[in-house]
């Protein structure tokens, strides 16, 4: 499919949504908002940086866009972490706080509030090591 076509499907494909969704603004509302807060979190995402990740310091709750948040999803990306030694962990974040309570992870590392429109809980970077290298990394929610 050519990209003029696919332009042509999309111009029809949000045509037909607006006929089919109602019409009352107040029943559109929580789409609106979460729309509104994905374009948001989409638009300030940053490259990661592993200086900058090492000195986002933890408890930094008040931050609506934390660091750590706004780079894990350009962190995944690149990076392959299942694999990697704890001692290229170490490089890469810096070691985590002691303690978790992600049961069945070795490091955990706080990301923000949850991504989304309403933000209970946090993210958290979760990474499970075996015989010293990472056997697997997740981003978990509390």
């Amino acid at each position: 499919m050519t990209p003029s076509h696919r332009r042509r499907k999309l111009a029809i494909d949000i045509a037909i949504a607006l006929l089919v969704v109602p019409p009352c603004v107040l029943c559109n509302l929580p789409f609106l908002f979460w729309l509104g807060s994905a374009v948001e979190e989409y638009q300030n995402r940053i490259p990661f940086d592993s200086a900058s990740w090492r000195d986002n310091v933890v408890g930094q709750t008040c931050n609506v866009n934390p660091i750590r948040l706004r780079m894990i999803d350009d962190l995944l990306g690149r990076h392959q972490l299942v694999g990697k030694s704890k001692a290229e962990i170490d490089e890469l974040f810096g070691v985590p706080p002691e303690g978790s309570f992600f049961e069945g992870y070795d490091y955990v590392y706080w990301l923000g509030p949850e991504r989304g429109f309403i933000r209970i809980d946090s993210e958290w970077l979760a990474i499970k090591f075996e015989d010293g290298q990472v056997i697997k990394a997740d981003i978990v929610r509390d």
